[in-house]
């Protein structure tokens, strides 16, 4: 890079060198015209000499100009050719920690999510156990309360179907069996309500 530096820059002095030489020339020529030169009104030059000078002094110009010019866009290309590897370099390199970074922040909200499922799975599990503990609770408390009514209600339906039958006056014998036949013939019937307390 410094040395495409230096050789602008001489190529750039040439060029201004070249042209404040023409302008010189071509200066000192009009003085020597309008004979403010100092010198005779005989000139040192015929016309002729001065065209062919001027003429040389054009080409030898357009030439350097030309050779520079051919000179500068080699440098041109090479320098072209060479930013561009580096810029091929460094995008690649860039890339390289961009993708880098990404992966590190992918992988990082991948452990986040894991750890908040495991959070929610815990507290699913928790809220889970609870509930069915609860559930058991209310459950057995629910058993408790309807086998408390059964019983409740088993004396009051087995009294129901005694009185029933101690109050036709048959003797004992005759009691036990009516009660036995009352409760067989009933049997349905006490199912039912022993099914409708529960």
């Amino acid at each position: 890079m410094r040395t495409e530096l230096i050789l602008f820059i001489t190529w750039a002095g040439s060029v201004v060198a070249v042209l404040l030489a023409f302008i010189w020339v071509a200066v000192r020529l009009n003085r020597v015209r309008s004979g403010g030169g100092g010198g005779n009104k005989n000139e040192l030059f015929s016309e002729e000499y001065r065209q062919h000078m001027r003429e040389k002094g054009a080409a030898r110009f357009e030439r350097t100009l030309e050779e520079n010019a051919a000179f500068l866009q080699q440098d041109l290309h090479a320098i072209s050719d060479q930013v561009t590897e580096y810029v091929k370099e460094r995008a690649g390199e860039i890339l390289k920690e961009e993708f880098a970074d990404q992966k590190q922040t992918v992988a990082a909200a991948q452990q986040h999510m894991s750890e908040s499922f495991k959070k929610v799975d815990q507290a699913i599990a928790e809220y889970r156990k609870a509930m069915s503990e609860q559930f058991e609770k209310e459950l057995k408390l629910e058993r408790a309360r309807r086998l408390q009514r059964f019983q409740d209600n088993m004396a009051d339906v087995v009294t129901h179907h005694v009185q029933q039958t101690l109050g036709t006056h048959l003797s004992i014998d005759d009691q036990i069996k009516f009660i036995i036949d009352n409760l067989e013939a009933n049997k349905t019937a006490i199912v039912e309500d022993i099914k409708r307390e529960l």
